[in-house]
């Protein structure tokens, strides 16, 4: 049973089913002028229309990278080139994902910038208000993420876009949990950069896009042919470009039913454990996307518990994917409830799918309930 939508996701057959047909198909590489080439060309042209359409941005807009944390630093290197004259104040929030906070670190010790690491609460939040404080003559850039990884928690960036319409500083979403959880697009977010990835919506691994406005400069990170409108050199990855269009394309047709089930099966869960009375809390806000659960399970340490369940074939992870394998406890975690907090190494992450079933989730929370009196 596999319960970790948040780190990845399998491939939606119908988008396996495009792929497989393309490899067999198409390998024209999409610069050459041939009709190999023309059709390759057009198999990116027609995902990228269908992302823009998506998310209501001309195709002009939508930048395809090899995943969601190049086109972040495509965002924020972009940002800080082109207002670098204005200042070297940055403000973000501390509980990002490790592709915002470990570039923020790396900017700060080495290149001289000033981050302004704005605290959340007990619940995983934090208030327009305190950008609005932390913002100055200087700041260049605010970077925040839609909805964490680890707690499903939505952060408030409609507001923070609103507080920057007339300010200098660039706005940077990582918005990469929040595709298909909700209706949005950068106008309605007043945001510059937008990072989105495959992955996690039923694609393949290795391709991501940053959504940018109009108006918004790049500064290539990699430099060579005139690939992407001259914004990222390299032979594009039309396999995985057009799947990502497809699975941009089933999400629209699905995502009200998928969003409905996964919220259905967050309450079932909920309320099977606590019939099973397993002593449990919710880490977080309940003001959550519907496919992200985090818990605090006060009776075993989160690295028992994910080996016990492995052993039974439930598979979920104690917090991000691009963390958890370095065996180092949550940021995000510690940041709601301080480093001495039990919760930080008593907690796990369960993210939901729309291929998730209810026979699953009352077993998992049964599985949990045997893992539990076999600790008193």
């Amino acid at each position: 049973m596999y319960f970790d939508y948040a780190a990845t996701t399998p491939l939606d057959p119908v988008v396996k089913d495009h792929m497989v047909d393309i490899i067999h198909q198409q390998y024209g590489n999409p610069s050459s002028l041939h009709r190999y080439g023309r059709a390759a060309r057009k198999l990116i042209d027609d995902a990228r229309g269908i992302i823009g359409r998506y998310f209501d941005v001309s195709t002009e807009q939508v930048i395809f990278t090899s995943s969601a944390t190049e086109a972040t630093n495509l965002a924020i290197k972009s940002s800080l080139f082109y207002n670098k004259q204005k200042g070297r104040h940055i403000i973000t929030s501390n509980v990002e994902h490790s592709s915002v906070k470990n570039l923020l670190n790396e900017l700060e010790e080495h290149e001289g910038y000033e981050v302004t690491r704005l605290p959340v609460d007990e619940n995983g939040l934090i208030q327009a208000e305190q950008v609005r404080n932390a913002l100055r003559d200087d700041t260049v850039l605010v970077t925040m993420m839609f909805v964490n990884n680890e707690t499903g928690v939505m952060l408030p960036v409609y507001e923070v876009g609103e507080l920057l319409v007339d300010h200098q500083a660039f706005f940077h979403v990582d918005a990469v949990q929040a595709v298909g959880r909700m209706t949005f697009n950068l106008e309605d977010l007043c945001a510059d950069y937008m990072s989105i990835s495959a992955h996690k919506l039923y694609g393949p691994k290795g391709i991501g896009a940053l959504l940018k406005r109009a108006d918004a400069p790049i500064k290539p990170l990699i430099y060579g042919g005139s690939h992407e409108l001259e914004r990222r050199a390299g032979t594009e990855n039309v396999i995985h470009i057009s799947a990502f269009g497809k699975a941009i394309e089933r999400l629209a047709e699905q995502s009200n039913e998928r969003n409905i089930h996964c919220l259905q099966l967050k309450e079932l869960f909920i309320n099977t454990l606590q019939q099973l009375e397993v002593p449990f809390a919710v880490n977080g806000s309940m003001n959550s996307v519907a496919h992200i659960l985090n818990i605090y399970l006060p009776f075993k340490t989160s690295e028992i518990i994910l080996t016990q369940l492995d052993l039974k074939d439930v598979h979920i992870s104690a917090g991000s994917a691009c963390t958890a394998g370095a065996l180092q406890p949550s940021h995000v975690l510690m940041a709601m409830y301080g480093e001495s907090s039990e919760r930080v190494t008593h907690s796990i992450r369960i993210s939901l799918s729309h291929m998730t079933t209810e026979d699953e989730v009352i077993a998992f929370a049964n599985i949990l309930k045997g893992i539990y009196n076999n600790s008193l």
